[in-house]
């Protein structure tokens, strides 16, 4: 069997020391898979004359390899000579919609082209920079994209693909977007997708990583639309040459020095007959021998459960082993859902960066974790979706840990988001999914909507509207129960509807909050929503319904002792234009 073919084993010894702290980075298993790689490299180079087959699904079962193959997808394009594979793989949150990741997508685009060069940081940031600079209307192009808040963001994308895709198509060069969803999408997710599938020019790609069962993978259309590639279990010799080789062979001579020739030969098959081709378990077997090393590893990989999900729960039994602290620090880093920096993290957790990397330093704790890539320093995540899922189940039956949790982390992220640091500064990606994702976290419907309603109105300052409109939707499907807050959420749409220029909507959304704000007796409610209405009638071009209603809101706010919004009211109406009838009712009472 080629050298090239084997499963590759990392960071089983202590890397070399980094910023003074030795750090022992986390298993990452490889499958070469030398089928699924020759057929990449073919099929971003072909030039399909629809865009059918110019997106692709890697679909497998949990724990198969299909983000360790798009890992390598991207060390394809990078590696490729010229003409370039331009490449970005995302980790998707899949609690975004696609029009939300695309608006996103578009607004990073902007602000990476924009900025100084890179002298550090993820190569796929370098390549895109690379890409975005060699198109001469980049610039233009995502400067009007990004402030096109009338279109969802899936549409703009397929504008800002189609503009790549007339510069690079000419020199043989492709930009290829590589898609990790960490949870499955729901239908309305999928049909987004799909819609920009069928949109993809020439000179664009499209990689979706899905399980069998997931929405698109099962879509009726994703044969024809979809390039499918399936992915098998890996064959016995392939395992038994990568245990041989990077297991046995050196990379856990600690652990493996007392054991006898016999054991070392017959471990690969022991483990084969127990698990299969599945390389998430052989990865999960490695971190529970490295973890905790045994005098007789047969008898106990026998003896250990044959279900994924039942070795990820070992593997959580080791991790609360490592002490309270530690187990914290895990759940903090869940918390968040995605890729979190270093400093941030041990922030939440209550740790100091330099005590985590202490941790970090400590083989029992250390192969939980992945070092991922990051524009924002040194990040970490959980070493594998399914154990991600062990977290959360831990958190879900926790609820009073997870506010706690939740409460820490907003606090860290929050300062990101504070007006005196934001008025010299935007936040970054991280700060803004993190925000979202840790909002999720409250139960207290009072929390959850100060938390929101600060996260909504950054991200329309900042001309985030589908990500805004998304995080309100989010909050409703919490509270539409309780009329009180339904009310807020959806005057808040309707502002959404109306920076969109949507004014029939926004009139739709608002009228629904008047009634409730009626229904309740909500004086101060019913003034913001009279506010609110009167600016949509003034855009409308209807100054006298304008003037009505915001008299309305001026004599309400009046009525319940809020003086700044009766001034801030009859700013308002003093700068409307005299309506006609104003006019005439002042001559007669002139002339008379």
């Amino acid at each position: 069997m080629t050298r090239s073919a084997r499963l590759t084993l990392t960071g089983l010894r202590p890397a070399a020391q980094r910023n003074g702290w030795g750090y022992t980075g986390a298993m990452s298993i490889f499958v070469g898979r030398e089928h699924e790689q020759g057929w990449f490299k073919r099929w971003v180079t072909d030039e399909p004359a629809a865009p059918e087959g110019r997106a692709a699904l890697v679909i497998g079962s949990a724990g198969l390899g299909k983000s360790a193959l798009l890992r390598r997808c991207e060390r394809i394009c990078r590696d490729h000579p010229e003409p370039r594979r331009y490449v970005q793989r995302i980790d998707l949150n899949a609690n975004e919609t696609a029009a939300e990741f695309f608006e996103r997508l578009i607004h990073d685009a902007h602000r990476l082209f924009r900025a100084k060069p890179l002298r550090s940081g993820p190569n796929d940031r370098k390549l895109l920079r690379a890409m975005l600079k060699s198109v001469p209307a980049a610039g233009t192009m995502l400067a009007a994209l990004a402030g096109d808040v009338k279109r969802p963001g899936w549409l703009r994308f397929v504008d800002y693909a189609q503009t790549l895709s007339d510069a690079l198509a000419p020199r043989g060069e492709r930009f290829v977007l590589l898609i990790d969803p960490d949870r499955a999408m729901d239908a309305g997710q999928a049909d987004e997708w799909l819609s920009v599938a069928k949109r993809l020019p020439a000179a664009l790609r499209l990689v979706i990583a899905q399980r069998p069962d997931d929405v698109i993978a099962a879509h009726a259309e994703a044969p024809r639309l979809f390039e499918i590639v399936t992915l098998d279990e890996l064959d016995e010799a392939l395992v038994a040459e990568w245990y041989e080789d990077e297991f046995i062979g050196g990379r856990l001579t600690e652990f493996t020095s007392g054991w006898v020739a016999d054991v070392r030969l017959r471990l690969p098959r022991v483990a084969f007959e127990c698990y299969g081709g599945y390389p998430a378990a052989h990865d999960a077997v490695l971190r529970l021998l490295a973890t905790e090393p045994l005098d007789k590893p047969l008898e106990a990989i026998r003896s250990w459960p044959r279900e994924l999900e039942k070795l990820m729960d070992m593997l959580f039994k080791r991790l609360c082993a490592c002490g309270e602290e530690r187990l914290r620090a895990a759940l903090t880093l869940q918390v968040f859902q995605i890729t979190t920096p270093l400093e941030t993290w041990a922030e939440a957790s209550g740790m100091t960066a330099e005590a985590l990397l202490a941790a970090l330093g400590d083989a029992r704790f250390s192969h939980f974790f992945a070092e991922v890539a990051s524009a924002d320093g040194r990040a970490f995540a959980p070493f594998h979706a399914l154990f991600a899922e062990r977290l959360e189940r831990e958190l879900t039956a926790l609820p009073r840990r997870r506010e706690e949790l939740a409460e820490s982390a907003w606090q860290v992220i929050q300062r990101g988001l504070d007006p005196e640091t934001l008025a010299t500064s935007i936040p970054n990606e991280f700060e803004l999914l993190a925000a979202t994702a840790v909002a999720d976290r409250f139960s207290d419907t009072e929390r959850l909507l100060k938390v929101v309603d600060l996260v909504w109105k950054l991200k329309r300052r900042l001309g985030l509207l589908d990500a805004a409109e998304s995080d309100l939707h989010r909050a409703h499907r919490r509270t539409h129960s309780e009329p009180q807050y339904a009310a807020v959420t959806y005057g808040n749409l309707g502002l959404i509807h109306w920076t969109r220029g949507d004014l029939d909507e926004a009139e739709r959304m608002q009228h629904k909050a008047l009634e409730i704000d009626e229904q309740l007796g909500r004086l101060e409610g019913m003034a913001n929503q009279y506010g609110n209405l009167g600016g949509v009638q003034k855009q409308r071009g209807d100054l006298a319904a304008a003037r009505e209603l915001w008299t309305k809101a001026r004599d309400l706010y009046a009525r319940i002792g809020m003086p700044q919004m009766v001034d801030q009211l009859q700013r308002w109406i003093d700068g409307l234009p005299p309506s006609e009838g104003g006019e005439r009712e002042k001559r007669e009472k002139g002339s008379g």
